[in-house]
């Protein structure tokens, strides 16, 4: 091993102070964090889980080159709260350090932090060379990492390549001079069906290997795995993602109804609007959602979910069941409706002669056809036979339209050079 100098034991020294003052001060110590998440980590939401808990938010995931060429896609993502969501973290994939620089350069006067993504693990982050795949090139990461714009660095590392050696001798400095990482306890191969559990034990050796703050992400469904977490990887904080599109209170550890998460949602939305397919996203009532473009109608959902459920609801509060039960156990009055049923109007009955079913095999059952870039379901009129979110990259990326799913670049980057 090669001796370091005093001057650069000085240098990790002060890394080491500047990244523990970056939490505690920058971050205000936060335990509790919003993960970053494709159109679903906007202002409106940002802001509704804040009152539950949440002691620091993420941007969504936002394309470095995408960001600095198409002016609309900037603005979107850069809807921010300067006055209610602080702290904030804006996190990039990039794959060039001069493109990285730029695009945090614009951002920097909107966040708290600016964060790298080296954890994505699908597939159109293999064919753009970002996320989980930059770690195939540790000399790249080092070079976007040491780039000097502003004292802010924050790294997010997909868990657990080979090239990544967690031995004794791995400090702070080995980090690119990140002020904290975020680390998902999966190996990039870990997607789809294989997805599986994160490893919370590779999660602790790294935090006891680093001298820097460390985020675990990865189990995170209530506060009973927000506790254990914290219990058996000493980390510094503890991210969740789709738990908290479930249970937005999920870091309180108390209910929530369905229909009150709504109704503060529509109220958040009405304040700071963002594009209307982010409440279609939240709000997953599909007969409502595949009829409308009003967010009346969604109100309308969640009256007559409090109308059929608030009984319930005071009972299971009255008799103080969710102090005895496991979330999981939780009653689907709680938690952010996820099934397909509509309830803005009750069924018709009416009597109809049942014929009789003719005895035989049942037919097989037919699945809907995957995406052809990820594991979700493909859009039926997508022209490329992709899913929304694979489809919105390669619209942007690509610069190519979608008829089926309504995005046009073209037309897009035309009217921004016109104007």
């Amino acid at each position: 091993m090669i001796e370091k100098s005093d001057h650069d034991k000085c240098q990790v020294k002060e890394q080491i102070n500047h990244a523990r003052d970056f939490w505690s001060k920058t971050l205000r110590s936060a335990r509790h964090i919003l993960a970053p998440m494709v159109d679903q980590s906007e202002l409106p939401f940002r802001l509704m889980v804040r009152r539950y808990n949440v002691h620091c938010t993420y941007s969504p995931m936002l394309h470095s080159r995408l960001f600095l060429e198409q002016p609309k896609y900037q603005q979107e993502f850069l809807q921010t709260g300067p006055e209610f969501d602080h702290p904030f973290i804006i996190q990039f994939c990039a794959n060039d350090p001069e493109i990285f620089l730029k695009a945090a350069k614009i951002a920097e006067s909107h966040c708290d932090a600016i964060d790298l993504n080296l954890g994505c693990p699908q597939t159109i982050a293999k064919r753009g060379h970002y996320g989980a795949f930059l770690q195939d090139e540790w000399s790249l990461i080092y070079d976007i990492g040491t780039i000097k714009y502003f004292p802010i660095q924050f790294f997010e590392y997909n868990f657990f390549k080979s090239q990544f050696s967690c031995s004794k001798s791995n400090k702070a400095s080995d980090f690119a001079g990140a002020s904290l990482i975020t680390v998902h306890g999966r190996l990039r191969e870990q997607k789809g069906s294989k997805t599986g559990l994160a490893d919370w034990t590779k999660i602790r050796l790294v935090k006891e290997n680093l001298r820097i703050p460390v985020f675990a992400n990865g189990n995170i469904q209530s506060k009973i795995e927000v506790d254990k977490c914290f219990d058996e990887t000493i980390v510094d904080g503890v991210m969740s993602a789709e738990g908290l599109l479930y249970n937005p209170a999920l870091f309180t550890g108390k209910p929530l109804a369905v229909w009150d998460a709504a109704y503060e949602y529509v109220e958040q939305y009405r304040k700071h609007t963002s594009s209307f397919s982010s409440i279609q996203e939240h709000l997953e009532l599909r007969n409502v959602v595949g009829k409308t473009h009003s967010i009346e109608d969604f109100v309308k959902v969640a009256d007559q979910l409090k109308k059929r459920y608030h009984v319930e609801y005071e009972k299971f509060i009255a008799d103080d069941q969710h102090t005895k039960e496991h979330p999981k156990n939780w009653p689907v009055f709680i938690f952010i409706d996820n099934t397909n049923e509509s309830v803005v109007e009750e069924p018709v009955k009416k009597k109809i002669k049942k014929e009789k079913k003719p005895k035989g095999p049942k037919p097989p059952k037919i699945l809907p056809e995957l995406c052809s870039q990820c594991s979700h379901p493909r859009g039926l009129k997508c022209d490329f036979g992709y899913c929304r979110i694979c489809c919105r990259q390669k619209s942007y990326s690509e610069k190519v339209d979608c008829q089926g799913h309504g995005f046009r670049s073209k037309l897009l980057k035309s009217k921004n050079d016109n104007s």
